[in-house]
């Protein structure tokens, strides 16, 4: 009897613990004015209890640099000099009641403790590359914005008086002596916010050129390098980026210099929070889920690198503030969840006109792909409405969604051009079903990387150069991903890459579909809209309503069948309008194939020389090819 009642009691205790497990986390981001614009600790609390918050993240020091708990700058001198300043009589009655507010010095332990009655985890929020006071006190703290060729064309500012140096020697000390007074609390963890540098241009003051001239780093290149970037010509725009994928070994060298300055700071949280069993957790900028090198060059923040040191990642994916659609976060958290080594939860946008349906679509499109948490940004710009639609964005059934999804690679490795595998995203990111996962020739040598992909879709570049980035090992694999059923999509260059090999054969490892390539000699034959005439009805076209329509076009490839052992291709578009730049034969393009099918194995091929992605209002035909390949007709 003891034994039966016994196993019922582990029984239940399991069913408990994996339901728990099951269930997303709900977080909530707040300022500590909030709690008096809101009607006091008991009314925020109970709130946060009715939407079954589980975690909160308390500002205790913010951009100004004042801080919630003792110190030589709180939130009580904050409100204090604003009320001294302020002409404006509605906000210095504002400031002067806050100051009141701010003046309990216990403000913090009540909250804590208030939010523990309710079963609430607090964590102590801390902008960490943000620090106006500490700038105010210690001149040369800021960063440094990169000298422009011309002040009177370009006016800026020098320097960035709200954005903390790093790499400015007593900083570090400084902020970690903050850190450490919240240890007196009861927090249950540590949530490092703004933890990277704002942009490319910032950071080129005397401290970081010093480091680079120690590590015989080649100043001037890198200074040239981004100024091209920068101010240069328009095709110039991604240049660092490029030469940073690429391996430019100064360039590298330089952007590893401050991802060493935001990882020190990561390190250490990390050690402090161990010791003293809290969780930590930070808030990463979103692009770095799933373009690492943009991440690397502009903030120096890397998922990969940094996750190690991390319980989990919040990223800040706030579909309307980064002009995306709600099916980004998707595609975000997915990308994360790839590269990390940590859990992943995810920001949502709750302020700045974030309607409550784009509430409950940003969670319920996070839900999607299964982060270990969601949560606002943040409690002070919700409304009634909003929570009810954060609360039915959890109520929401998505198992029927998560089935339906497909996943995909798009390979933005080297040889690609930035630009075109965005839109690519962008494009796929249009349809409610897609999720493209946006991988370079590092995940892709390893198979296990396909598994759970529908498709391959291969951007525009250079085809040759794409072939030698990939390699022999991502090639074949590649190959193998397709005759095992999956579906190939190729586009200008990506068009180029699985046909006949070419230019000594780069690409013989990736030979997919009967088709070679005319007049490769001439390839640079030009750009502009090109005319495309459908010669074979097919579902790719679903949606386009003339059989003659224009897209984008930049030197594609003019296909014709070849003598590969495959299956003839289906000839789906040809051209109808020519371009013969660089001595190629004029009206060579008229006529010939511009859009093909094939099958390859157990998978499917479709290629397109011109650019769907590129060409506004025909994004259409990437989705069709997409739903296509992967058997969704």
């Amino acid at each position: 009897m003891i034994k039966k009642e016994f196993l019922i009691k582990v029984f239940i205790l399991s069913f408990m613990c994996s339901t728990i497990s099951a269930q997303i986390g709900r977080g909530v981001f707040i300022w500590p004015s909030t709690f008096f614009d809101y009607g006091g600790i008991d009314n925020v609390i109970s709130k946060m209890r009715e939407n079954k918050i589980t975690d909160i993240y308390l500002l205790v020091k913010g951009e100004s640099g004042a801080s919630l708990f003792p110190s030589d700058y709180t939130y009580k001198d904050l409100y204090y000099q604003l009320y001294k300043v302020t002409t404006n009589e509605s906000k210095r009655e504002r400031y002067l009641n806050l100051y009141k507010f701010m003046s309990d010095t216990s403000l913090a332990r009540k909250i804590i403790k208030k939010a523990h009655q309710k079963g609430i985890k607090v964590h102590a929020w801390f902008m960490v590359s943000a620090d106006r006071y500490f700038i105010q006190k210690h001149p040369g703290a800021e960063v440094v914005h990169i000298p422009k060729p011309d002040v009177s064309e370009f006016p800026y500012p020098v320097t960035d008086n709200s954005h903390v140096n790093l790499a400015f020697p007593s900083y570090k000390k400084y902020f970690f002596s903050l850190v450490r007074r919240t240890l007196t609390l009861p927090f249950d963890g540590l949530m490092l916010d703004k933890i990277r540098y704002t942009s490319l241009v910032y950071t080129w003051d005397n401290i970081h050129l010093s480091k680079a001239l120690r590590n015989k780093i080649n100043t001037d290149k890198v200074l040239e390098s981004a100024y091209n970037t920068f101010y240069g010509k328009e095709d110039n725009k991604e240049l660092f980026i490029y030469k940073y994928r690429d391996g430019d070994n100064d360039i590298r060298k330089w952007i590893e210099i401050k991802k060493a300055d935001v990882e020190e700071y990561v390190k250490e949280a990390s050690k402090i929070a161990k010791d003293n069993h809290l969780i930590l957790s930070a808030a990463f900028m979103p692009e770095g889920a799933y373009d690492e090198n943009f991440a690397d060059v502009n903030y120096a923040q890397n998922y990969k690198d940094l996750s190690i040191y991390l319980d989990y990642i919040v990223i800040m994916a706030y579909a309307k503030a980064f002009n995306q659609p709600p099916t980004w976060l998707k595609m975000v958290i997915d990308n994360a969840k790839k590269r990390s080594s940590c859990k992943i939860w995810a920001a949502i946008q709750g302020y700045n006109g974030a309607e409550p349906e784009i509430v409950f679509e940003q969670i319920k499109n996070a839900r999607i792909s299964s982060p270990q948490g969601i949560a606002v940004f943040r409690f002070g710009g919700m409304n009634k409405k909003m929570w009810e639609s954060f609360r039915s964005g959890f109520d929401i059934n998505v198992k029927k969604i998560i089935k339906s999804q497909k996943k995909g690679v798009i390979y933005i490795g080297g040889g690609t051009i930035r630009n075109c595998w965005l839109k690519s995203a962008s494009a796929l990111l249009q349809s409610q079903d897609i999720i493209p996962l946006l991988l370079n020739e590092k995940y892709l040598t390893d198979y296990k990387n396909y598994s759970d992909m529908k498709f391959i879709l291969l951007p525009g570049g250079g085809g040759s150069a794409e072939a030698k980035a990939l390699g022999k090992t991502c090639l074949k694999n590649i190959d193998r991903f397709v005759a095992s059923g999956g579906g190939y999509i190729g586009i200008c260059a990506g068009a180029f890459l699985p046909i006949k090999g070419y230019f000594g054969n780069l690409t013989k490892w990736l030979q997919i579909i009967n088709a070679q390539p005319i007049d490769v000699d001439h390839w640079n034959r030009g750009s502009g809209k090109v005319q495309l005439e459908i010669v074979q009805q097919h579902p790719i076209f679903r949606g386009i309503k003339s059989n003659k329509f224009y897209l984008k076009y930049y030197s594609g490839p003019i296909l014709e069948p070849s003598d590969l052992e495959l299956p003839p291709y289906k000839e789906l578009a040809v051209f109808r309008t020519d371009f013969h730049e660089n001595n190629a034969t004029p009206g060579e393009m008229i006529g010939k194939s511009a859009v093909v099918e094939s099958k390859y194995g157990k998978g499917r091929v479709i290629l397109f020389s011109p650019h769907p992605e590129l060409t506004p209002g025909m994004e259409k035909l990437l989705i069709n090819a997409v739903h296509y390949i992967t058997g969704d007709n």
